[in-house]
């Protein structure tokens, strides 16, 4: 993978760890636009 601009390396990374945790049961909140000050929140729900 060629990764040619700091954004698409972000992005990618973003993904990853979307994909990572949304496989292991968490939930994952992403913000709508590129304002706010995180990138994403991950929630792990007790049962």
């Amino acid at each position: 993978m060629n990764l040619k601009t700091n954004k698409e390396k972000g992005n990618t990374g973003l993904g990853m760890a979307i994909a990572y945790y949304t496989s292991n049961g968490y939930i994952v909140s992403i913000p709508l636009n590129d304002t706010q000050d995180y990138d994403l929140i991950v929630e792990k729900t007790i049962k």
